[in-house]
This record gives structure tokens, C-alpha cells and sequence, in this order.
């Protein structure tokens, strides 16, 4: 893992990019928008590869299903290198994804409803 940068995002939050290493695979930037409004739903962006049966309709990872119960989710109270730790794991499946067609882990099929879950 590379150096953290953050900063506020147009006053609607904070923004941390990393360069973040995706075991077995290449490393990715990755980008996480904490909204004011939903601390504990950040947003998680990527460069690389956008094929993955499980991104929201704008690009960023779904990486738990918000109807799941809290041990199945990232908290604030969790902590940050929590969350790229999951987001290192989810980048990883999606990478073995793309190259054996085989989604390793739980998962929950997308469809009509993720747009009620990006908000």
C-alpha cells in the first residue's frame, strides 16, 4: 500500500485516494468518497478494469449488499485500513472473475434494485 492522500470534497465530505495492492494482481488507484450525509455507505471507485458482475451502474464496487446485517458491513467505527482491506479482497475476486469466470465469496445477484442501493 502506497501513500494515503485526502482531502474535503466540495464540502459534501472527505475523499482518500491510494494506490492499493490487489494480491496476485496489479495494483489499483483507488478513490473512497465519504458523503456527510451516509459515513458508513462510502463510495469506491478504481482505475482498471470496469468488468464485474458486481459495480453499481456508475462504475463504483459493490462490495457488501446494505441489506446484509452489520457484520457483513463496513462501519466508520471499523476504521479505514478495514475498508481497504475489503476493497483489496473485492478487486482481487473481481480480477480472478475476469480471469477464470468464477466470483469467489458470497454474493447477492444485481439487477432492478441497485439503484435504490447506490443512494
Amino acid at each position: 500500500m502506497a501513500t494515503i492522500h485526502n482531502g474535503s470534497h466540495k464540502n459534501r465530505g472527505r475523499k482518500y485516494s491510494v494506490m492499493l495492492d490487489v494480491p496476485h494482481y496489479e495494483p489499483r488507484l483507488v478513490e473512497i468518497l465519504f458523503s456527510v450525509e451516509r459515513p458508513n455507505r462510502p463510495k469506491i471507485s478504481t482505475d482498471g478494469p470496469l468488468e464485474s458482475p458486481h459495480r453499481f451502474s456508475d462504475g463504483c464496487l459493490c462490495i457488501w449488499y446494505p441489506p446484509d446485517p452489520v457484520s457483513a458491513k463496513w462501519r466508520v467505527q471499523d476504521g479505514l485500513l478495514s475498508l481497504l482491506g475489503m476493497t483489496s479482497a473485492h478487486l482481487f475476486r473481481e480480477a480472478w472473475w475476469r480471469e477464470m469466470d468464477d466470483w469467489l465469496g458470497s454474493e447477492v445477484e444485481h439487477g432492478v434494485q441497485d439503484k435504490d442501493l447506490e443512494e
